[in-house]
């Protein structure tokens, strides 16, 4: 029976000339210099765990996470000199890198609007809500999480670094890493370096799991593997001896190419 051809039409582009421009009320606490005292107070404290609990990465920035006010939008902390945002978790908590200038300047920045209740850029640290660091808990992926560490001597886990948009960040922070793993007897046994997905394949003990990985800051997540896949034996099956599908109902839709 003949099917009537599924119907696309062409999408026009937008020509919008202007920019819209936001008109959302700008959040400004009732007191800024108490804002940037409690929001600098975080800072201080995220900074010290951070450079006590966190192994370096393959340079010497510190990771921040930095938890957003409610109903609040991402702000434009790169435009701060030093400062690289890498993630996004959530609605509520983006990752960023400050390397030494960053630092600096956050703490001045922070310092002038603890003092005088008013500092450069001043609506960026509104949008705050406080500073954290990424913690072992927070790297530990939805499987991990559920279903904890195997019992077995040595396992196998997927660990995922930071995204990185330039390549030679992105070389840089593999190498140094698979370096690190083979100093700690860490065994690597795959890897995957994409601009949006870096990752490595390591069978490791639960004290190497916990005492490292979990500690790295280059490290996202660590995760079980995924326990589907394809068994060997479906991979090298012949064609022919595949049984035949049961053809669809009379009234089933039909989809071609």
């Amino acid at each position: 029976m003949p099917y009537e051809h599924l119907k696309f039409s062409r999408e026009s582009p937008l020509t919008d000339r202007h920019k819209r421009q936001d008109k959302r009320p700008r959040f400004r606490p009732d007191d800024p210099r108490a804002y940037g005292t409690a929001l600098r107070l975080t800072f201080y404290e995220a900074r010290q765990r951070a450079a006590a609990e966190d192994i370096s990465g393959y340079d010497d920035r510190i990771l921040f996470k930095v938890q957003l006010r409610e109903d609040a939008t991402v702000p434009a902390l790169g435009d701060i000199p030093g400062v690289e945002l890498v993630s996004q978790e959530d609605k509520s908590v983006v990752l960023a890198f400050a390397d030494q200038n960053g630092l600096a300047e956050f703490e001045s920045r922070l310092s002038s609007l603890a003092r005088d209740g008013t500092a450069t850029r001043a609506d960026l640290f509104y949008a705050l809500q406080s500073f954290d660091h990424w913690t072992p808990e927070d790297r530990k992926g939805a499987a991990l999480q559920q279903h904890g560490f195997p019992s077995s001597d040595t396992f196998i886990l997927d660990i995922e670094l930071w995204p990185m948009e330039r390549l030679d960040r992105r070389n840089a922070m593999l190498t140094a890493f698979l370096g690190w793993l083979r100093e700690h007897g860490i065994e690597k046994l795959d890897e995957l370096q994409q601009p949006s997905l870096v990752m490595a394949r390591v069978r490791c003990t639960r004290e190497q799991a916990e005492v490292l990985l979990l500690h790295h800051r280059d490290v996202r997540t660590v995760d079980l593997p995924p326990r589907t896949g394809v068994a060997v034996e479906v991979l090298v099956a012949d064609i022919n001896q595949l049984p035949q599908p049961s053809p669809p109902p009379e009234e089933a839709p039909a989809i071609a190419v």
